[in-house]
């Protein structure tokens, strides 16, 4: 699923996305709590944000991490599909 956000957010102007408004509003953690269906896919997903970005999950909006994904073009994340 994630991926599948990560296609759809322009790494030029990421706020152009059809979905921006929403996915900003949406924390990580909000995210991963309503997507990630076992503990284990949550705390894989919490750790790659703490390392990556340097931010907890309630910190990050699912939109600045879905940009940041794509502007480094790492397309491939499924832990929590």
């Amino acid at each position: 699923m994630l991926d599948l956000f990560v296609l759809q957010v322009p790494r030029d102007a990421p706020w152009t996305a059809k979905h921006a408004a929403e996915w900003d509003r949406m924390t990580m953690k909000e995210f991963l709590e309503r997507n990630c269906w076992t503990a284990f896919a949550r705390d894989v997903m919490t750790s790659l944000v703490r390392v990556v970005m340097a931010a907890e999950t309630y910190e990050m909006s699912l939109l600045s991490f879905a940009w940041y994904i794509a502007a480094a073009q790492v397309l491939y994340l499924k832990p929590c599909t």
